[in-house]
This record gives C-alpha cells, sequence and structure tokens, in this order.
C-alpha cells in the first residue's frame, strides 16, 4: 500500500456519505472463517469440486468494496448508516 504524498483530509460533509467508506477485512463465511480450506483426505480433483462447491453455497466476497455493496439487514435499506456527532 502506497500513500498519496499530498494528503487532505475530506471535509465532514464528505466522510458524512457511505459512498467514502469501503471496508478492508475479509468477509466471514458462514463457517466463521474468512478462507475455505479443502479436508487433507481428499485428493486433487475431489478437493477442487470440494472449494468449488463451498463457493457456489457461500461465496468469498471481495475483500475491498464499497459499503453499498454490502447486503442490508433485515428490515433495513441499507447495512451501514452514517451519524456525526460533536463539531462538524
Amino acid at each position: 500500500m502506497k500513500f498519496a504524498e499530498e494528503y487532505t483530509m475530506p471535509s465532514t460533509e464528505e466522510l458524512k456519505s457511505l459512498e467514502a467508506w469501503t471496508n478492508v477485512h475479509e468477509s466471514i463465511l458462514k463457517n466463521g472463517k474468512t478462507k475455505y480450506t479443502a479436508p487433507e483426505h481428499l485428493d486433487e480433483e475431489a478437493r477442487e469440486a470440494w472449494l468449488s462447491e463451498k463457493q457456489e453455497s457461500d461465496p468469498q466476497l471481495e475483500r475491498f468494496r464499497a459499503l453499498q455493496e454490502h447486503a442490508p439487514l433485515a428490515g433495513m435499506e441499507t447495512a451501514w448508516i452514517s451519524k456525526v456527532a460533536g463539531d462538524a
């Protein structure tokens, strides 16, 4: 990762928008992990089939994605909200 040499802090108005934010951490799969690890007792072909089946049922999501791409929670319009507290 390379930082911009002349970085300027965005204004509060710019940071209030969810479009200004992304996630960095990997998504958590239904098995509680961030990556699939095939059982070691499987041969190469069976391992490929096992990984393919898991990817189909619970796909790994792109690590760097916008917050708007996250699935909304039940009963909510979005998965995230933006709130400013204190001095703007």
